[in-house]
């Protein structure tokens, strides 16, 4: 086991966009540094490490037999998740996986369990569930300030260039589910826990790849609608609806930094409709038109003083929201934790629990 420093030392596998933007984010916290890097072409390796004064490795091996790294994050394509992050908790490191922890349950479990051997810190890398958003909405769930909550609805869907070489369009780790709907689910796991049920809408491309779904995951009192594309672009947002409140995550609700509280008020109920409902009645006669016209410039009025736009940027030096993670895991292993309690590995499993739920129900 390495000795921690004054800074967590990072050794990244995979040098990819992701791990270029994980390590640009990484550059911007106090308590971290990018000390190495490695990946299966040496001089992607090289490229990534020299932007950030870090080293070049051949290898894993070499990346996990350094005792100069504390952290090993993973940033390939999915299917080698679960394999390498086992690696590097034999060896000794703490780990932060790419999302998805795994392609499959008994994978994730697999890490799971190694990691629990190793005592070492291990955790998916949902930045998501750090953001201040996201923290915001899963606080005013639980202290009741939206009231009785019915649903929860989410989108990530953007149209994309079919690519053979994109893990997205992997048959083995790629698809949307996987990719995109995750997130959906996971903001849905940490409001509202594990579904009673799950259906799903799954389209295929020919090569298998799932890259259209819509899900529907039912709890006791509330219902999750979570959909993800890559064929097609939808809201990219999510909407939390209560009896008092409704929220809005917007675009893009998985790095959010625009909400949107909108709040029940008397005088928008008194009306008896709302504005889409009031636009119907505009093909009355004209003599009903300006009563008709009246309410609906009302009911446009009030609606507008009910909502209320937060800005929740991120702070400065907080680049592409990744540090809120980066922070959590720092802080985590300086108090010696193997988890932060926001996002465990029991949540992990819970999220892939779901996605493979819908694979079968499709």
């Amino acid at each position: 086991m390495t000795q921690l420093t004054s800074q967590l030392r990072w050794g990244f596998i995979g040098a990819g966009q992701i791990a270029r933007t994980m390590a640009t984010d990484l550059a911007l916290t106090e308590s971290n540094r990018l000390v190495s890097v490695a990946s299966r072409s040496y001089d992607t390796a090289a490229a990534l490490a020299r932007t950030f004064s870090a080293s070049p490795k051949r290898s894993v091996g070499e990346i996990l037999d350094d005792s100069n790294i504390d952290v090993v994050y993973i940033a390939t394509p999915p299917a080698t998740h679960a394999d390498l992050a086992i690696a590097a908790l034999r060896a000794g490191k703490h780990v932060l996986v790419e999302k998805p922890l795994a392609t499959s349950v008994f994978d994730a479990e697999r890490i799971a369990a190694a990691a629990a051997v190793s005592g070492m810190f291990c955790m998916e890398a949902m930045w998501t569930r750090f953001l201040p958003s996201i923290i915001g909405l899963i606080d005013d769930v639980r202290t009741n300030k939206l009231g009785d909550i019915t649903s929860f609805i989410a989108d990530f869907s953007y149209s994309v260039q079919p690519s053979t070489s994109h893990h997205l369009f992997q048959p083995d780790g790629g698809g949307v589910l996987l990719d995109r709907a995750v997130y959906g689910i996971a903001v849905s796991h940490a409001l509202f826990g594990a579904p009673q049920s799950v259906t799903a809408k799954v389209r295929r491309n020919a090569a298998g790849v799932d890259v259209d779904v819509a899900l529907l995951l039912t709890h006791k009192d509330v219902s999750s609608s979570i959909t993800a594309s890559a064929v097609v672009t939808g809201t990219n947002e999510a909407q939390i609806r209560g009896s008092l409140a409704t929220v809005t995550l917007h675009e893009p609700f998985f790095g959010a930094t625009r909400v949107t509280h909108r709040f029940a008020s008397p005088q928008v109920l008194g009306l008896g409709a709302s504005t889409s409902v009031a636009e119907r009645f505009l093909d009355l006669p004209v003599l009903a038109k300006p009563k008709i016209q009246s309410s609906l410039s009302r009911a446009k009025g009030f609606a507008k003083a009910a909502a209320r736009e937060r800005n929740v940027s991120t702070s400065a030096g907080s680049g592409a929201g990744y540090s809120y993670q980066l922070n959590a895991v720092a802080d985590a292993i300086e108090q010696g934790c193997s988890e932060d309690a926001r996002w465990t590995l029991h949540d992990s499993v819970a999220v892939l629990r779901v996605i493979e739920q819908a694979r079968s129900a499709s």
